[in-house]
């Protein structure tokens, strides 16, 4: 589990001030921003990077990207079993890990039209 940094709850506080002092935001949007960042100081224990984990990122051809909550990753070939076995050891209670093709069935990111790339950048797993 990653170490909270010192201050960090006043760090994140005081970003989301800056934030909020910088841009005219509408109210929604700036009661959304302090809530995101009150979730942030009470949850840093449970955020997950997964560039924290040394065995895991060794099986990665690149790194992985989309977005932190749904991370695609390129498996290199032969770190496969490797990679599988060490996401399920640090993993396999708290995320799933879906192959292309199941997240392709079960429509995870829509139904509407398909970038020309799309299906080239979600990677082996997600």
């Amino acid at each position: 589990m990653r170490q909270k940094f010192p201050d960090y709850d006043n760090c994140i506080v005081n970003l989301a001030n800056s934030i909020l002092n910088e841009f005219s935001l509408p109210e929604e949007g700036r009661q959304g921003l302090k809530g995101f960042a009150s979730y942030l100081a009470k949850n840093y224990e449970n955020i997950v990077a997964i560039t924290d984990y040394p065995k895991i990122m060794e099986c990665l051809a690149r790194m992985p990207s989309i977005e932190p909550r749904a991370l695609n990753l390129f498996v290199r070939e032969e770190k496969k079993a490797q990679f599988e076995e060490e996401f399920q050891k640090e993993f396999g209670e708290k995320f799933l890990l879906w192959t292309k093709e199941e997240v392709l069935s079960r429509k995870i990111f829509g139904t509407g039209d398909e970038h020309p790339d799309f299906r080239e950048m979600l990677g082996d797993l997600l």
